[in-house]
């Protein structure tokens, strides 16, 4: 949704990640006009093949790694552009690959778009946590398998949401980032 507060939603996770353990490393896939391009990654990637490329090298990298060796996230903007591209496989891979060792991984996409039931989107999806900002009643079932209940829309400006985790929801706002 248009002025929900993704962007501000990544870059608040990835400060506040940040702050708690400084020795993260993060790898950022997303788009070349993003305000997130701004921030200090340690790899990013900004086209399906640079994406490709970085996604299968840091998948290889981590499998070879024992679990839990490294503090390392992973943050992925605008994941449903990057189905049926030369990145969508080397992706899926380097997602299951962190969740295999314990990695984090921020994935951030339309609702709609995330929603199917593509390879790509099962692997982001498989966790079954996350953040629904201005949600719909139905994004629970459909993304998560937990449902949000009854929802008033009037009670989710932007930047407030529903947060998802081991099928029990909580309300959140995000804060913003300094």
């Amino acid at each position: 949704m248009a002025q929900s507060s993704r962007t501000t939603a990544l870059a608040t996770v990835v400060r506040s990640v940040r702050l708690a353990r400084p020795d993260t490393k993060f790898l950022y896939l997303g788009r070349r006009r993003s305000p997130l391009v701004g921030l200090q990654w340690d790899v990013a990637a900004l086209t399906p093949d640079e994406i490709d490329k970085v996604a299968s090298e840091w998948a290889a990298k981590i499998s070879a790694e024992a679990p839990g060796a490294a503090d390392f996230a992973v943050v992925i903007e605008g994941v449903g552009e990057l189905l049926n591209s030369s990145a969508d496989l080397s992706v899926q891979e380097l997602v299951k690959a962190c969740r295999a060792q314990e990695r984090f991984v921020i994935a951030e996409g339309e609702t709609s778009s995330l929603a199917g039931s593509w390879p790509l989107l099962q692997a982001v999806k498989a966790g079954r946590y996350g953040v629904s900002l201005q949600p719909e009643q139905v994004d629970g079932d459909s993304l998560y398998k937990t449902s949000f209940g009854r929802l008033n829309r009037a009670e989710f400006p932007p930047g407030r949401g529903v947060f998802v985790r081991s099928g029990r929801t909580y309300r959140v706002q995000v804060a913003l980032p300094e």
